[in-house]
């Protein structure tokens, strides 16, 4: 080879070195710039997992304090239930004592009446 040609030879390398070396200064801008977006997606997603786990936690104690309140209600009814019961069956008695002092009154009337 003549000095011509590697002259030509080292220019065309030096070019090609060149252009090599803006490629990879743009690749490691474009990798400086996805890195970020990444870091950026990265912090969204944590600030929504932390969102995610909050919405959690109040569905789990909203949930908690439904089923302790539909407990209290059911325990609440039977109770009142209860109450009912002893009155009714309080007030049953009474109405059969009644009916049977009525009917032996009743009784007694007759009695007298005819005595009469």
């Amino acid at each position: 080879m003549t000095i011509r040609e590697l002259s030509t030879a080292a220019n065309d390398l030096s070019q090609s070195v060149q252009v090599k070396s803006q490629e990879l200064t743009a690749l490691r801008s474009d990798m400086a710039k996805l890195n970020e977006k990444y870091i950026g997606q990265v912090d969204k997603v944590i600030e929504l997992q932390l969102a995610k786990d909050a919405v959690e936690s109040e569905l789990e104690e909203l949930s908690r304090k439904l089923f302790e309140e539909a407990n209290g209600m059911v325990a609440n009814e039977k109770r009142e239930k209860h109450k009912i019961e002893v009155a009714y069956e309080h007030l049953r008695k009474q109405l059969t004592e009644t009916q049977e002092r009525l009917s032996t009154e009743e009784l007694q009337l007759n009695e007298l009446r005819t005595m009469m």
